[in-house]
């Protein structure tokens, strides 16, 4: 059975449902390609979902606040010379 990545990929990411995620999941566990496919993508997935924690658990720099509590704001326009 011939799976498209696109497919196994939306497998991993539990994108699936039904018909369709059954089917996947049956060539996974029958298709050592398929199953090799998956558990690279399903891998990257979980690499992924943690690779950005360490920022955006840091609180927001002083600079950047500072930024926009002295910018104009969106509605109000400055004259131009």
């Amino acid at each position: 059975m011939t799976v498209p990545d696109a497919l196994i990929m939306a497998y991993a990411d539990g994108e699936l449902d039904g018909p369709l995620a059954t089917r996947i999941k049956t060539a996974i566990e029958g298709d050592p390609g398929v199953r090799a496919k998956f558990e690279i993508y399903a891998g990257s997935r979980k690499l992924l979902a943690t690779v950005f924690d360490d920022v955006l658990s840091e609180g927001i720099p002083d600079r950047l606040k500072r930024t926009v509590t002295s910018s104009p704001s969106p509605g109000r326009q400055t004259a131009r010379r």
